[in-house]
């Protein structure tokens, strides 16, 4: 945690790793190396941990509305609605999810997303 605080993502994925490694079944540890890979602006690999942390996790709202906004930065709006609607099923009171939902939903209606 320190490494990633720090900035230094590589460090932080290697730490990570090596969690992973030694206990797999630890969602946690996907999660965070996720955002190590997001922070490095690694999308793609930040997904397949997203993936892995939900597999252990299903109910991981951070790992959800990391997913969302990755999904919102790659153009994929109606993947990140999809996701953000899990989530509201999870969490329905969770700040900000609402107005999230709305503007993609007024977005891909409108036109103005795809």
């Amino acid at each position: 945690m320190r490494a990633l605080q720090a900035g230094d993502h590589t460090l932080a994925i290697s730490c990570f790793t090596r969690i992973i490694q030694v206990k797999p079944d630890f969602a946690e540890g996907w999660n965070k190396r996720a955002t190590a890979y997001y922070l490095r602006g690694e999308y793609r690999a930040s997904l397949d941990d997203i993936t892995e942390t939900l597999r252990r996790e299903p109910r991981h709202f951070g790992a959800f509305w990391g997913q969302s906004s990755i999904f919102r930065q790659l153009g994929e709006y109606q993947r990140a609605l999809l996701v953000l609607e899990r989530l509201l099923i999870l969490c329905p009171h969770l700040p900000g999810l609402n107005e999230q939902i709305f503007s993609l939903r007024e977005q891909l209606e409108g036109g103005g997303l795809e």
